[in-house]
């Protein structure tokens, strides 16, 4: 069977397999596509990929099964059979494959998840060690003993939190540890995270001194 597209040709076999011939228009979308995704990270990248790869399997396999059915009609009993079987062997290993896809994009939809709850629980951590290092470094007024008793209040505070922070802290190391090694982010990004986590840990040792 032979289907001729505007943006190319399509060779498609009972068997699924497929042989194209790029037209005009599709080398142009490829262009455009090629463009595109290098401008994506490499979580998106992924998605980009299983949608349009899935897509496009899609139609041919509407094809396949709407030419097969048609020739069942017409064939005899014992090629019919055949087809059939040939159709419902094709289709099972259709949706495994949809099924493994479909996995795949829902694993790294939750390492997404897991990576913007890392960056967010690290800005947090950041912000309070900014916090903090404000409190140690407010200038003292000779004589002024209601400054004095107010910053005791808030280094007494922040002294009371420090065993809460120290758990997260090392908490966010553990999972930094992983998310830098299986999050899909650019080696850019993953610089930059890991820079900003080794900053955290230098500026908490300066908070507890």
């Amino acid at each position: 069977m032979v289907n001729n597209l505007s943006r190319g040709k399509t060779v498609v076999d009972l068997t699924g397999q497929e042989v194209r011939q790029s037209g005009p228009l599709e080398l142009g979308l490829g262009k455009r596509k090629k463009g595109i995704k290098q401008q994506m990270n490499p979580w998106w990248e992924c998605v980009w990929e299983l949608q349009d790869g899935i897509g496009q399997r899609q139609t041919v396999v509407r094809i396949l099964n709407a030419t097969g059915e048609e020739i069942i009609q017409q064939s005899s009993k014992t090629d019919a059979s055949i087809l059939q079987e040939k159709l419902g062997s094709l289709n099972l290993r259709w949706q495994e494959v949809c099924k493994q896809l479909a996995e795949r994009k829902k694993r790294l939809e939750e390492q997404k998840n897991i990576l913007s709850e890392f960056q967010r629980d690290v800005n947090e951590f950041v912000l309070w060690l900014e916090e903090a290092d404000n409190v140690a470094n407010i200038p003292l007024e000779p004589g002024n003993e209601q400054q004095l008793k107010q910053k005791l209040e808030q280094v007494k505070l922040l002294a009371e939190e420090l065993p809460l922070r120290q758990g997260i802290l090392k908490q966010l190391n553990e999972t930094g540890g992983t998310v830098l090694v299986s999050a899909p982010i650019s080696p850019e990004e993953q610089d930059k995270l890991e820079n900003k986590l080794k900053q955290t840990n230098l500026q908490w040792i300066k908070v507890r001194h």
